[in-house]
Parts: structure tokens; sequence; C-alpha cells
């Protein structure tokens, strides 16, 4: 709650809030647009190291492709599926033979990410 009186609307401060509002009406250009929407890129913090939005910047700053071929996304995929449903994962990994190789599960991988 306010302790300050609210000022009364004049009619001379009514013209002046609408001659303010018309100048201030955001990008009218496409140049303009495309630039505005840029600037929520401008700051933020970087990904948490572990995300998935960091090990897909990680991906692809070292030049590979991100998707089923990259050990880092199945992992991210297939991990929760082996806790949650062995089934499903037993079947996924019969038809995909190639996924074990690129986990490389037997030796290296235990399950974590």
């Amino acid at each position: 709650m306010s302790l300050c009186k609210r000022r009364t609307m004049t009619p001379a401060r009514l013209a002046a809030n609408a001659a303010n509002a018309k100048k201030s009406t955001g990008p009218r250009t496409l140049r303009g647009k495309m630039v505005s929407r840029l600037n929520g890129k401008k700051g933020g913090r970087p990904p948490r190291p572990g995300s998935v939005a960091f090990l897909k910047r990680k991906c692809l700053a070292e030049g590979r492709k991100w998707g089923v071929g990259d050990p880092a996304y199945l992992r991210l995929w297939l991990s929760p599926l082996k806790k949650s449903n062995p089934k499903v994962f037993e079947d996924i990994m019969r038809f995909h033979p190639q996924y074990w190789e690129t986990l490389k599960l037997d030796t290296e991988w235990n399950g974590e990410l």
C-alpha cells in the first residue's frame, strides 16, 4: 500500500501519456524486429554440466552430430529407460545391437551419466 497520494489524471496528463505511448511501440522494421528477438540471448547462465543442453552444446562444439549416433545422447535416452522399464530396454538393445558398441555398456558404462 502506497503512502503517497495518487496524482489526479488531468486532460494534459492524459495527452502526454498518449503521446509517449505513440513513441514507444517497439521495433517497426523487419530488421529492428530481428535484432530485438536476440535481446534475450545476450545474457543468462550457461547450461549446467550434465544437462541435455550442456551435452548437446559440447557435442556440437566438438563437431559431432547430436542424435542417436552420439554416445552422450544414447546415455541420456537409455539410462532412465533401463531403470524404469528394463523389458523395453532389452528389446531396444536386441533390435539395435550397434547401441551396445556405441555405449560400450559391458566395459565402460555402468548405467550412470
